[in-house]
């Protein structure tokens, strides 16, 4: 690129509006120039008083489209006002150098250049046809609410940030189109669950930017971009990365008129200062070129992971209120608080439908660290991230949300769409991927931001967001053999986070079969119940502990040291130390014993009791690693019945003897 003179000043500003995407440039150059310098944020753009040679034109590449959603193009209005003494030509093309469409602007005036985009480069040129020109101004660029459209610069790619977004805008798949709506909030709350993060770059920190427009009642003259940004970068060795540096920046700017960015040197007061060296525009009036800025930064260990970030932006009247919390490493506060000398009426606003105004979003993102290092890699990364707002006086979701952001100029690569569930989104490290999140069928939802902490078993915590505190109940069902039981659960507040933590008992379901030595199976009626080695009584059914762990088993009131215990699925079987013996119970005379009722005993308790057959046999169960005695009746049926016969025998006997003993008296 070659400068013919020296000028050093503020060249341009282009706010790149985009669903899909948004960056915003500014450009400096060093002379005049029939070309433009890229500037440093790595995009090529007009600046302001561009010199414009008789019948030539200055051309520049101004964004890239790709299209994520195959055949889902765009269309995308294409505005500006252009300060120029003389008329030019504003044209657009694609990059195979076919005219899009052009407009004359006579002298200073607006430009409206509306059309359909596919994916391409497409590029600006303004030409001067009579005379040399000296051209500036500001141009803009959004679409008609297509998120699936996004905006690349061409240095890089699959760098967005990425989070939770309220663009005001959700895909009506009935009507095949898309449908646009507006509110106010009080509140916007951010939260993120950062289970790991690790940079390529050791030192280069990743964000987390709760981004919103705020407004001042209807006047969109003084529309603000509010920004609550926590980042968190990697501090020691590449080896043990095991702390962290945690910094937070609470920032303003000004984003509705020509001086963007800029704020008046005495409109307002915080915790924070209002910080110089914006370049504004030339035209702009005295003491503009400021924006505010909050921050402070603190270490913490690795070893709390995962790390649970809060982020709040508040509005009251002419307040904007800053609230941060990390949970278990910063308590909840409101970390700044800035009043507004003259503007009233404060609302956060999302703002989705078309007007000459651009579109109002609401994002919380993860991206890159600041403008000059403004792309981070992660190498690790897993994080949940979830975004609320109060408006009606209750907590609801965005009515839509979508997984990318574009207040904000940092990005992150690397980063892909683990799963997503209704109310938040995860995301690890891979393929990065858009798409809409949810709608809300019903926007007046009221829920409670809150965050599960689950300890399940033994194992380590495991968080959950969630949208309705007690829509996990008191068992988890796993599958028919497995679930987890609510042993103990705790409340309490975290600023506006409701924490819960809940500690379940794993348990699996069990159904007991004993056997004996010979396979014989002992009647469940017989088993009283299980002893573990704790010295816990233990019952069939849903079990916490192991169950090959079983120290005993008592059975008829007695004690029994199992063998050997196989765990199947939902089945234990037991082997214990018993026999079933069938034996034949006879009398002191030989007799076998029918009917005769046969117990045994050990050590003073009835073990098993049976009945014999008309035979005298029976079977009976008898433990085998104790001393058990059976007992039976001496005589039986048949000895009875001998013995009664001889007794009716001799007593006949003796009567006859008697009675022909009188006779022969």
């Amino acid at each position: 690129m070659v400068f013919k003179g020296v000028f050093i000043a503020l060249l341009f500003i282009l706010y790149v509006q985009m669903i899909g995407k948004s960056y915003i440039f500014v450009a400096y150059a060093e002379s005049f120039s029939d070309n433009v310098f890229g500037g440093v944020f790595d995009a090529v753009i007009f600046g302001s008083k561009v010199k414009i040679p008789r019948d030539g034109c200055v051309r520049s590449e101004v964004f890239r489209v790709s299209v994520i959603s195959p055949g889902s193009f765009g269309t995308v209005v294409f505005m500006g006002n252009l300060y120029t003494p003389y008329p030019v030509y504003v044209k657009i093309y694609r990059s195979d150098d076919s005219l899009i469409d052009s407009e004359i602007i006579n002298r200073s005036g607006f430009f409206n250049i509306v059309f359909r985009v596919y994916p391409s480069s497409y590029y600006i040129e303004v030409c001067s046809p009579d005379k040399e020109s000296i051209v500036s101004g500001i141009i803009q660029i959004y679409s008609y609410n297509d998120p699936y459209f996004t905006l690349k610069t061409y240095r890089y790619h699959e760098a967005y940030p990425t989070g939770v977004s309220d663009y005001g805008v959700y895909y009506d798949s009935d009507k095949g189109s898309f449908v646009s709506y507006s509110y106010r909030a009080d509140k916007a709350l951010g939260i993120a669950i950062l289970y790991n993060f690790y940079s390529k770059f050791n030192y280069d920190p990743i964000s987390f930017q709760l981004n919103s427009i705020v407004v001042p009642g209807e006047d969109y003259r003084n529309t603000l971009m509010v920004q609550l940004v926590v980042a968190i970068a990697n501090i020691s060795s590449t080896e043990s990365h095991d702390r962290l540096l945690v910094s937070y920046t609470s920032a303003i700017f000004n984003v509705s008129s020509l001086c963007i960015y800029s704020l008046e040197q005495d409109s307002l007061y915080g915790n924070g200062d209002l910080v110089g060296g914006v370049r504004a525009n030339p035209w702009c009036p005295a003491g503009y070129g400021y924006i505010y800025q909050g921050y402070r930064e603190f270490n913490v260990d690795k070893s709390s992971y995962p790390l649970i970030i809060a982020q709040l932006i508040e509005v009251q009247d002419n307040k904007i209120n800053f609230g941060l919390g990390i949970y278990g490493l910063l308590d909840f506060q409101y970390v700044d608080t800035v009043v507004f000398r003259k503007l009233r009426n404060l609302s956060i606003s999302v703002n989705g439908e078309l007007s000459s105004i651009q579109p109002h979003i609401l994002e919380y993102v993860m991206a890159g660290p600041h403008s000059l290092k403004h792309i981070v890699e992660p190498e690790e990364l897993n994080v949940t991230m979830a975004l609320y707002t109060y408006r009606g006086d209750i907590w609801t979701l965005p009515i839509s949300a979508w997984s990318l952001g574009r207040l904000t100029y940092e990005m992150v690569s690397n980063v892909g769409l683990y799963n997503y569930g209704f109310g938040y989104a995860e995301y690890i490290v891979g393929s990065y991927d858009q798409v809409m999140l949810w709608r809300l069928q019903d926007p007046d939802q009221a829920i409670y931001p809150g965050i599960y902490i689950l300890m399940l078993g033994a194992s380590e915590p495991r968080y959950y967001l969630s949208t309705e505190i007690g829509s996990l109940s008191n068992v988890i069902e796993v599958d028919r053999y497995e679930r987890y039981v609510l042993t103990n659960k705790s409340t309490e507040e975290f600023g506006p986070l409701k924490i819960v933590r809940l500690e379940y008992r794993y348990e699996r379901f069990y159904s007991f079969r004993v056997l004996t030595i010979n396979g014989t199976e002992v009647p469940q009626e017989y088993i009283e119940g299980y002893i573990d080695r704790r010295g816990e009584h233990v019952s069939p059914g849903w079990l916490h502990i192991d169950p090959s762990n079983i120290a005993s088993i008592y059975i008829n009131g007695v004690e029994v040291k199992p063998r050997r215990i196989d765990v199947g699925e939902g089945l234990i079987n037991i082997e214990v130390p018993l026999a079933v013996l069938r034996v034949q119970i006879k009398d002191l005379f030989g007799l076998p014993i029918p009917w005769g009722s046969v117990s045994v005993e050990c050590r003073g308790k009835v073990f098993d009791s049976s009945v014999t057959d008309l035979y005298g046999w029976t079977e009976i169960m008898v433990p085998l690693d104790q001393e058990c005695t059976i007992r039976k009746p001496d005589y039986g049926l048949f000895t009875q019945i001998a013995i009664a016969s001889l007794s009716i025998a001799v007593a006949s006997l003796i009567y006859l003897l008697r009675f022909r003993g009188g006779k022969t008296k």
